[in-house]
């Protein structure tokens, strides 16, 4: 009995250490002045604009309603919010071990489980707010709640790709259900779909064209083979988590979305990577899958199985904490070991920051970051973009519905490295160290940072 309990003693520390861990990792990041632009600084920098009366910016990129709730908690708590929602995010990737905390072998699995640890240390995406949604509604579907449909529409709400998924999960709905008011709820969706798609993206994006997608599929000589790269991500989860299709067939109709976004109708890699927001599309399923399979209550983590084997090593390689092969490489900028003293290192530029913005001049100003330098001052910039050498003056301007244009603006800060990479998930990013426009003064420069103003 003593064994017992000492056993489940370790077991639980080792268990909340690692919970403690997970929350502390973004927040370091965050405070050391290691947090990224894209897409960390433009959240907060859309956020700012639409508590200012800039409500469009809600749309002009993606269609995030939620972002216009947001806007109104900021304007009560300030820049406080954003610690707050970082903290709301690792709250929602964990949210699985208070939906199966009965379930001893999945806690440990899904706590080791690498993708989270990624999701969670790129910053916040609005995807990770809709994961304890989809598993709620999940679950609801499975009791043949009537309360199920309610949830679902909080989806939409999040993010134009959840309504998309919508459609998905209504169909599930009502293959395990077989729901009368299905062709009801289906067809309010489907509305859902073509107003964000055909009215409010069309009036407020200018992103990329439908015919580059095509242009990509039709021209691309190593479609298949990228194709294969980015299916190889799904395999990995695949075998973590032992989902069986046939078995699973049904839940699998909810892995469409992902599969069409991810990797079928995009040339981006990184939607495709375990270390992105898009991942958040079908991980919800899989995981609610395996810990509904009642034949892995017991804890055989660490059985000599192949399966288990490999859960091991992809943890030892992947994890990005000090027991990992990550940690000690710059592979992906993952130095969270240098981020501790960047709390020291960035005092003087934070200092400096602080007395230039004195009676917030930062408002006027149009500024450009390179991606790993966000310092959540410039939050309240005018605008705000990612360093690209080859393209810094483009900026979105709204004069009315369908009439939003990229325009020339001259940034008036720019800021940049000479000692750390230009580091990016999935943008265009160069690795350039020192600025030689001659329309720039240099106004702060240390062991990090450059800071250049644009000459009056």
């Amino acid at each position: 009995m003593h064994k017992i309990y000492k056993k489940n003693l370790i077991l639980n520390l080792i268990f909340f250490s690692f919970v403690i861990i997970f929350f502390s990792i973004p927040l370091l990041k965050y405070l050391s002045v290691n947090a990224n632009v894209a897409d960390f600084g433009f959240f907060q920098n859309e956020i700012f604009l639409i508590s200012d009366g800039f409500y469009w910016r809600a749309f002009h990129d993606h269609i995030n309603f939620i972002s216009i709730a947001f806007s109104f908690i900021y304007k009560i708590f300030g820049q406080n919010f954003f610690i707050f929602i970082l903290i709301l995010q690792s709250f929602c990737l964990l949210s699985p071990l208070l939906f199966y905390k009965k379930n001893k072998k999945f806690l440990f699995l899904y706590l080791f489980f690498p993708p989270i640890w990624y999701i969670n240390f790129n910053d916040f995406h609005y995807e990770t707010l809709a994961y304890p949604i989809i598993l709620l509604n999940l679950y609801l579907i499975n009791k043949n709640s009537r309360y199920s449909f309610f949830v679902l529409l909080i989806l939409p709400l999040i993010k134009e790709t959840f309504a998309v998924l919508s459609v998905f999960i209504l169909i599930y709905d009502y293959l395990i259900n077989r729901n009368k008011l299905f062709f009801v709820k289906f067809s309010f969706v489907i509305i859902i779909c073509v107003v964000y798609f055909f009215v409010i993206l069309p009036g407020f994006h200018q992103g990329k064209e439908l015919n580059d997608t095509v242009n990509f599929i039709i021209k691309n000589s190593n479609f298949s083979y990228i194709i294969l790269l980015k299916v190889s991500t799904l395999f990995f989860i695949y075998i973590y988590f032992n989902f069986d299709l046939k078995k699973d067939k049904l839940i699998f109709i909810n892995h469409i979305p992902y599969l069409l976004i991810a990797i079928i109708l995009t040339n981006n890699h990184g939607y495709s990577s375990f270390s992105n927001h898009y991942f958040l599309i079908i991980l919800p399923f899989i995981v609610y899958a395996y810990a509904n399979n009642k034949n892995v209550i017991k804890l055989n983590f660490l059985s000599f199985d192949v399966l288990s084997f490999l859960r091991v090593i992809s943890i030892i390689i992947f994890l990005p904490l000090p027991f990992s092969v990550i940690y000690y490489t710059d592979l992906n900028n993952y130095k969270i070991h240098d981020y501790i003293n960047d709390f020291n290192k960035t005092k003087n530029f934070k200092n400096f920051i602080k007395k230039y913005d004195y009676g917030n001049v930062l408002l006027n100003k149009n500024v450009v970051i390179q991606n790993n330098l966000y310092h959540p001052y410039f939050h309240k910039s005018k605008s705000l973009k990612l360093f690209n050498q080859n393209n810094f003056y483009k900026n979105a301007e709204y004069t009315s519905f369908r009439n939003v244009n990229l325009v020339d603006i001259k940034p008036d800060l720019i800021l940049i490295s000479e000692s750390k990479k230009c580091f990016n998930l999935d943008k265009s990013c160069k690795n350039v160290n020192l600025l030689n426009d001659q329309n720039y003064e240099l106004i702060y420069k240390d062991s990090i940072f450059n800071l250049y103003e644009l000459k009056n």
